[in-house]
């Protein structure tokens, strides 16, 4: 997938499963759910393998009040064995929130870096930029600028949150 513009999605822009992923140059915007997310499924297959994610632009996704993160790679295993390997996120944009930009559970050989994020100020929105809490495997991070200094409600609070107020 490359050099193309997502706008305005329901729910998840894309959800992906299997080996030799690229996706390049692509333009998120205003998903309900995350830019790029990951789940292993019997029936759809295995997990991702072999990914590149680069020079994205990503702004105003996971909008819905619900577990996600604008990249978010997970298995929902209980056995933390990674279902997910060499995975890389370079040279994107995140301009979104709250909580993590990048969720990559289970994943083992995951790579993070050069991106540049603008997030929620810390006081409002504790969650980092890349959480591998849960993975079981080695993700790398390195060369990422990620200013948290905002208190704009766009990047702080989801959409029902805002509603409810």
């Amino acid at each position: 997938m490359r050099n193309i513009e997502i706008r305005n999605a329901r729910r998840v822009a894309v959800l992906a499963h299997g080996h030799r992923i690229l996706v390049q140059n692509v333009t998120f915007e205003g998903t309900g759910g995350g830019a790029f997310e990951g789940w292993p499924d019997p029936a759809a297959g295995p997990g991702v393998r072999t990914a590149l994610i680069t020079q994205c632009s990503i702004k105003d996704v996971c909008q819905l009040n619900r577990q996600a993160a604008p990249i978010w790679l997970a298995s929902f295993s209980r056995n933390n064995s990674p279902v997910h390997s060499d995975v890389a996120v370079t040279n994107c944009t995140f301009d979104t929130g709250p909580g993590s930009d990048l969720q990559l559970w289970d994943v083992d050989g995951g790579f993070v870096g050069n991106n540049t994020a603008l997030r929620c100020s810390p006081l409002l929105d504790p969650s980092p930029f890349l959480d591998a809490s849960n993975s079981g495997g080695t993700v790398q991070s390195g060369g990422n600028d990620v200013k948290a200094e905002s208190n704009d409600s766009r990047l702080c609070m989801k959409q029902q949150q805002q509603q409810q107020q």
